[in-house]
C-alpha cells in the first residue's frame, strides 16, 4: 500500500488513518410545520398600509451523529499494515502509536534500529583495487597486493537518515540520537553525513567545517 511512497506521504497517510480511527456519520432530522401570520396595519410612504394574512413554513433541524463503523474498520486494517510492513520505520512508530499503547511495541524499536543501520551501510558495488606489489625475490615475479573497496549507495543511505531522524523526533529515545550522531561522524558517504547534520539541526558552516577538517 506505500510502497515507493515518501517518508512524508506515508506519515501523512497515518495521521489521516489515525483520524478515521473516531470517524462519525452526521444524521440530520428535519421538521416543519406552518404558521399563520396574520394581516397588520402599519404607517408606510404617509399612508396606512394593511399586509395580507399569510402562512409560512418554519423549519427545524437537528444533527445527531454515530461510529462510522466502515471506515474506523478501514483506518485499522491500513494502520496494521502499514505498522507490519512499512519500509519506513518511523511511519511503523507512528501507527503503533494510533493503535495501540507505546508499551506494547516498544521492544520493536530495538529490531527497526538494527533495520535502519543495515541500509545505514547500504553498498553499491564492490571492486578490486592495487594498492602495492610484494617483490617475489626474482624479475617478473612481482606479484600485485589488492583489497576490495565498497561504494556507499547513497540513496538509501539517506533515506535511513531521514527515517532514523523521524523515528527519533516521534519517540525521543536517546539511542536513537546517538546513532543519528555517529551517522554524522562516521559514515563513508558524504551526502548522508550532511544529511544528518541536517537532521540534527548543525548549521551548514558547522557541517562544512566538519568535513573539511575530517580525515579521509
Amino acid at each position: 500500500m506505500t510502497k515507493g511512497l515518501s517518508l512524508e506521504d506515508v506519515i501523512g497517510q497515518v495521521y489521516t488513518l489515525r483520524n478515521d480511527l473516531s470517524a462519525k456519520i452526521i444524521l440530520q432530522e428535519e421538521e416543519g410545520y406552518d404558521e399563520h401570520v396574520p394581516a397588520e396595519t402599519f404607517w408606510a410612504y404617509g399612508n396606512w398600509s394593511v399586509s395580507c394574512d399569510q402562512t409560512c413554513r418554519v423549519v427545524t433541524r437537528s444533527e445527531e451523529s454515530v461510529p462510522d463503523t466502515q471506515k474506523r474498520e478501514s483506518a485499522k486494517n491500513q494502520l496494521t499494515e502499514i505498522y507490519g510492513s512499512s519500509e519506513w520505520y518511523s511511519a511503523r512508530y507512528a501507527a503503533g502509536l494510533a493503535l495501540f499503547e507505546e508499551s506494547q511495541f516498544r521492544d520493536n524499536i530495538g529490531l527497526w534500529l538494527k533495520e535502519i543501520k543495515a541500509k545505514l551501510g547500504s553498498i553499491s558495488e564492490s571492486y578490486e583495487r592495487t594498492i602495492g606489489h610484494a617483490c617475489g625475490g626474482w624479475p617478473g615475479w612481482d606479484q600485485p597486493i589488492t583489497e576490495m573497496v565498497d561504494v556507499p549507495d547513497d540513496g538509501p543511505r539517506v533515506d535511513a537518515v531521514k527515517d532514523l531522524a523521524r523515528l527519533y523526533e516521534l519517540s525521543r529515545i536517546p539511542a536513537l540520537k546517538k546513532e543519528l550522531k555517529d551517522v554524522y561522524s562516521n559514515n563513508e558517504s558524504w551526502v548522508a553525513r550532511v544529511e544528518a547534520g541536517e537532521q540534527l539541526g548543525y548549521s551548514r558552516l558547522r557541517i562544512k567545517l566538519h568535513e573539511m577538517i575530517r580525515p579521509d
